[in-house]
């Protein structure tokens, strides 16, 4: 069974249009990444948190549960920063990260999947002109979201199902057993698939 990321916490955001949400956000992702100051990229976290915030707790605290299965990755960065002796560098790369992740998060979680696709799918619709048949972005772009939501409820399993068995941290131990359903998983979609353009053909 496939998840989604949508917050049952109803907020202000969810009445507004699934297209401004993405436009801001990708407008903001480019702004945010030709930042190199540290106390205004500092400033925007803060907004971006406020922006979390303004829903109430609950819904904050919900957010900060999805991400938490990018810790890792940051955790990995700002070691081979430090590493590499460029630590501020990968402050300031984190800090970037951290925003637009929360803002992505933060438009996940307010906005319909079916909304997010359809407009994906017009987005790409004048490319048909020039012989270009991008349609397959949207229904890839839902995998990709309902996928990443469906490991991470089975990370929280696997974790669950080792603590019930051991009083080890599981650390790196249940990475085999996810990346067996991953691929699990992206079988069965890759049939799916190959069965709706077979119908549609």
């Amino acid at each position: 069974m496939m998840l989604n990321l949508n917050s049952p916490i109803k907020t202000p955001y969810h009445g507004l249009a699934v297209s401004l949400k993405l436009i801001l956000l990708a407008l903001t992702t480019v702004y945010v990444y030709q930042l190199e100051t540290p106390l205004l990229l500092a400033c925007l976290f803060i907004i971006t948190l406020i922006l979390n915030l303004i829903p109430g707790k609950d819904f904050l605290k919900l957010a900060i549960r999805n991400l938490t299965p990018v810790i890792p990755f940051m955790v990995f960065i700002l070691i081979w920063h430090i590493i590499t002796a460029a630590w501020l560098s990968g402050v300031i790369l984190l800090v970037k990260f951290l925003i637009v992740i929360t803002l992505a998060n933060l438009v996940t979680m307010t906005s319909r999947l079916d909304d997010m696709i359809a407009f994906l799918e017009r987005l790409v619709q004048p490319l048909k002109k020039i012989g270009l048949d991008l349609s397959f972005l949207g229904l890839a772009f839902g995998l990709v979201l309902r996928s990443v939501a469906n490991l991470i409820a089975i990370g929280k399993k696997l974790n669950l199902a080792w603590r019930s068995r051991s009083l080890k941290r599981p650390t790196w131990r249940i990475v085999f057993p996810l990346v067996c359903s991953a691929l699990g998983d992206a079988d069965h979609v890759a049939y799916a698939i190959k069965a709706r353009r077979s119908n549609t053909s």
